[in-house]
């Protein structure tokens, strides 16, 4: 399904770029955790430093803490393994580390989410834990969309983190 993106926001040029890839893998996914991966993919996109964290270091401090903080730092590790394992499964070879950690720590982390409540995302989270692998594929296909179809690539989309 190759068309050019010509919708006027980033959200909806996201939302294209997602359901492109879901239709070339043949993956479906509920509304709810499309919608999580677009507003993700927006909030990390501009962000290079992010492969510079020690996600290990990040998991066992989210594991140790309670509450909101025990929240954010386990959704975080859940994303950057997420967009690690899917578009930047390279960053993970340079590190002498295989991908199936990154997928082992981030289903690991939105499990916990999952399990450890508050928020009422409990669902969501383990929705994103159960389809962690799928995800990383549907990203791997929005990688293979990448430069050639014009889209998020030629926005600037991650390309601070090739460099690093």
């Amino acid at each position: 399904m190759s068309r050019l993106v010509t919708q006027k926001s980033e959200t909806a040029q996201w939302y294209a770029l997602v359901n492109d890839a879901q239709f070339s893998a043949g993956l479906q996914f509920t509304e709810d955790v499309e919608s999580y991966l677009v507003f993700m993919l927006m909030r990390y996109c501009n962000k290079p430093d992010m492969v510079k964290r020690i996600l290990a270091v990040d998991y066992i401090r989210g594991q140790l803490s309670r509450g909101q903080c025990q929240s954010q730092r386990l959704q975080e590790v859940g994303d950057h393994c997420l967009i690690l394992s899917g578009l930047f499964p390279m960053r993970a070879e340079r590190l002498n580390v295989s991908v199936q950690y990154f997928v082992g720590l981030g289903q690991g982390a939105y499990q916990t989410l999952a399990v450890a409540g508050g928020q009422g995302l409990e669902s969501l989270y383990a929705d994103l834990g159960q389809q962690f692998v799928a995800l990383v594929r549907l990203l791997e296909t929005m990688r293979e969309l990448g430069p050639e179809s014009g889209r998020w690539w030629s926005s600037g989309g991650f390309t601070g983190i090739l460099a690093h």
